[in-house]
């Protein structure tokens, strides 16, 4: 679990045993709870406990609090016994040490010089400076046994440093520089790039850009796929309009759309992601991007024939999934639909 994620995870569940009152009805010493009261507290822990991801029931996992959504607990609170009482130790042990220590912890594991604002959809950071300070945050997606090499983290490194410098050139900004801010590793790597408002939301529009051109021609073969998503992008007809509109140099223009071209084919090759991909996403994200087999390693303490199982198990190509997921669903479609189709996807995206 990465940093970032720790950190949420611990705060939602803060939250819900806080706005549910459970510590309250756990710790009555009444023979008898009001049965509205016990219920209460149930229904409204239940409604946020609906709504917690795997990391959340990791972290309940770990403080002994996972049997607080079972109905055989709220049977037991309802009528208390000596015996029953005793079961419920764990329960308050566990929620005094997350709701006492823990915000102790998490305030330890934040970085001082970053304030990270989170809401539902997404995480921002607040403004600094006197410049609008924009947040990116890169993924790059592991299997259990995987392990990226150096290389791939070189490529999403010089990717997200191309696209920027191409934007901040584009946009005539010269304050706010790109920054890497934090490097976190979980069950993914992650890193989240700090620089100004303005090219960072540019930057995430040309990143969408990707995403849609990756669904639009997944049916495209790997090579032929990644030149398509390259020479299509908007913002390389973008540096066209600014040549002929005498806003840059034809050879500030050449130059800039080699750099875009060479940061996106970088990025595919790194199979990257960026969260907004996963929650706002028709298709799974983790089964059209991958890294090229080069990029990646595998743990040495697997052995030989464990990984080539696994890996028999897991190797879906780039074909399979296009032809399992939303199989034929392009293929009755003329290429006057398929542009519109495309052109449909563009502006969901406000690519276009």
């Amino acid at each position: 679990m990465k940093r970032l994620d720790l950190i949420n995870s611990i705060q939602r569940v803060s939250n819900a045993i806080i706005e549910s009152n459970i510590n309250d009805v756990i710790n009555s010493r009444s023979e008898k709870m009001d049965l509205s009261t016990v219920l209460t507290s149930l229904q409204t822990y239940s409604i946020s406990y609906n709504l917690f991801d795997e990391d959340d029931k990791l972290v309940l996992e770990a403080f002994g609090l996972t049997g607080l959504n079972n109905p055989k607990t709220w049977t037991t609170l309802i009528n208390k016994s000596e015996a029953q009482g005793v079961s419920n130790v764990r329960f308050n042990r566990g929620i005094r040490f997350l709701l006492d220590y823990m915000p102790k912890v998490v305030e330890l594991l934040k970085q001082g010089h970053i304030n990270y604002v989170t809401d539902e959809a997404t995480t921002q950071v607040k403004k600094a400076g006197g410049v609008d300070v924009g947040l990116l945050s890169i993924i790059l997606p592991e299997l259990r046994d995987q392990i990226s090499k150096p290389e791939r983290l070189v490529d999403i490194l010089e990717s997200i440093n191309g696209f920027y410098s191409s934007i901040e050139a584009m946009l005539k900004v010269g304050t706010g520089e790109l920054t890497v801010a934090a490097i976190d590793s979980g069950s993914d790597k992650t890193f989240d790039f700090l620089g100004n408002a303005r090219v960072i939301e540019m930057l995430k529009d040309v990143l969408f850009g990707i995403w849609d051109r990756i669904v639009y021609y997944r049916e495209r073969k790997a090579k032929e796929n990644l030149e398509l998503i390259s020479q299509s992008l908007p913002i390389i007809e973008k540096v066209n309009e600014m040549v002929k509109s005498n806003a840059i140099d034809p050879e500030d223009g050449e130059r800039l759309k080699r750099q875009l071209t060479k940061a996106t084919e970088k990025f595919l090759k790194a199979g990257a992601l960026i969260p907004e991909f996963e929650t706002q996403a028709y298709h799974e994200p983790r089964l059209l991007v991958t890294a090229e087999p080069k990029l990646l390693g595998y743990d040495s303490s697997k052995s030989e024939p464990e990984r080539a199982s696994k890996a028999s198990k897991r190797n879906t190509t780039y074909d399979e999934v296009y032809d399992t997921e939303d199989a034929g669903s392009d293929d009755n479609l003329s290429a006057e639909e398929q542009k519109i189709l495309n052109d449909l996807q563009m502006k969901r995206r406000g690519t276009k």
